[in-house]
């Protein structure tokens, strides 16, 4: 089948360059170029979203942490200020084996 000067539609034969298959291999690019940059993007929201919720987490432990060092102090403060009831020995006892 030879090949006409000036058909576009016709497929490309022997080398010859047609417009739609360069368009073709131009839309192939462009389409494995927007992905990778999806991709990128992507990862790169989930390594933020991860470090976020690491930070959370870490925030809320030491809260917690510091919330209970305050409760014990408290907890001890009352037991050397008003003499050791049984309540007060058995939490500070409950909180020194945490």
């Amino acid at each position: 089948m030879p090949i006409e000067h000036g058909d576009d539609n016709q497929d490309c034969m022997a080398g010859g360059t047609k417009r739609n298959v360069d368009l073709a291999d131009m839309a192939i690019e462009i389409c494995t170029i927007v992905v990778i940059v999806i991709v990128m993007i992507g990862g790169l929201l989930l390594a933020v979203c991860i470090d976020i919720l690491l930070f959370m987490s870490n925030t809320r432990r030491s809260f917690a942490e510091a919330k209970a060092g305050r409760l014990y102090t408290s907890i001890l403060d009352i037991s050397r200020h008003h003499g050791r009831s049984p309540h007060v020995s058995r939490v500070r006892d409950q909180l020194t084996n945490i």
